[in-house]
């Protein structure tokens, strides 16, 4: 046997004498897991038109209500799934920007970061726990409510309309929380993510600056949902003998004209307290279908086809519990 055949078997029987015990082959390292941690960023914008007036437009629940509690309970949101290095953000919008300077509201006052905190756990219990010198919880808390009261008891007093569709329009990156950074732990990259959730507290019924024929465009495609605009739809889909509501929605092209903002394809829209105008003093129906099921309808397809990644819209709440239900189940939070 030739030099070259003996080294050649040789090698053979080694490579089958490895393959043999597993025990022998080396162990490479772990491969690394990628995580994602969730952060809320939450904003909340109402409609401040005359629906806040309480006499006129009356509901179980006033938004003020439904937001403190909210802000109240944050910690319930802040340690959900989460026990440290928390970067949630919670602020108040104005969808009329004009009423930031005519109310007098200091915005900074509505706006809780606990990005602030970065890494310091011990600095955010501190706060939380209104334990740190510097400032708790409870003093922000305290501004936050006294500058929300003051702007609700200015927009009952001098309303303004409010343009929903604008207000989608000109949001931009400024409104979505910030990137965070990469850090591993135990063969484990966790990656901070931001869900920018935008609560909206409207009574539905969209207003511009443009009603009728120019305020829409391709006949049916319009910039607004005035209580007019139900009315005629209700009219026409009861005059044209269809069963399906859907579908003489769509055969017939009707919809809230799309926004087009790519920003809205990072926000998920939670829409309060729908006020059904065609309910009567006792809840019940007036006509049908209802107000509430034709706003759903073009909510619905408005917010699909402006590329909201995730929506609800609720009819008001008939009471506190039932609010924070509503938002924290919206969230994910059990």
């Amino acid at each position: 046997m030739t030099l070259n055949r003996i080294y050649f078997a040789v090698l053979i029987i080694w490579i089958s004498a490895c393959g043999s015990s597993k025990s022998e082959i080396p162990i490479t390292s772990e491969p690394i897991v990628k995580k994602k941690i969730e952060h809320f960023n939450i904003i909340f914008a109402p409609d401040l038109s005359n629906r806040v007036i309480s006499e006129i437009r009356p509901k179980p629940v006033e938004d003020t209500q439904i937001i403190l509690d909210f802000i109240r309970n944050v910690e319930r949101v802040l340690t959900y799934k989460r026990n440290q290095n928390q970067y949630d953000i919670y602020s108040f919008d104005f969808i009329n920007k004009n009423l930031i300077s005519r109310f007098n509201v200091d915005l900074d006052a509505m706006r809780l970061d606990f990005s602030i905190f970065d890494n310091r756990q011990i600095e955010r219990i501190d706060y939380l726990r209104n334990r740190s010198s510097i400032k708790t919880f409870d003093s922000d808390l305290q501004r936050f409510e006294s500058e929300l009261k003051k702007v609700y008891t200015s927009a009952e007093k001098d309303n303004y309309g409010a343009d929903i569709y604008s207000y989608l329009n000109s949001l931009s990156q400024s409104n979505l929380g910030k990137d965070l950074n990469e850090f591993e732990y135990q063969n484990v990259v966790y990656q901070g993510v931001y869900r920018n959730i935008l609560i909206i507290f409207t009574d539905g019924y969209i207003e511009a600056g443009l009603y009728g024929d120019e305020g829409c465009k391709d006949g049916n495609q319009c910039y607004y949902l005035s209580s007019n605009k139900i009315s005629e739809f209700r009219k026409a889909y009861k005059d044209s003998g269809e069963i399906s509501i859907e579908n003489f929605f769509l055969k017939n092209n009707y919809g809230i004209v799309p926004v087009n903002n790519p920003v809205l394809t990072e926000f998920e829209v939670l829409v309060l307290e729908i006020n059904d105008r065609s309910l009567d003093v006792a809840g019940n129906a007036t006509v049908h279908p209802k107000d509430y099921e034709i706003i759903k309808l073009f909510w619905s397809d408005w917010l699909q086809k402006s590329g909201v990644k995730k929506f609800d819209i609720l009819p008001i709440s008939s009471s506190k519990d039932l609010a924070q239900k509503n938002i924290l189940e919206f969230l994910g939070i059990k």
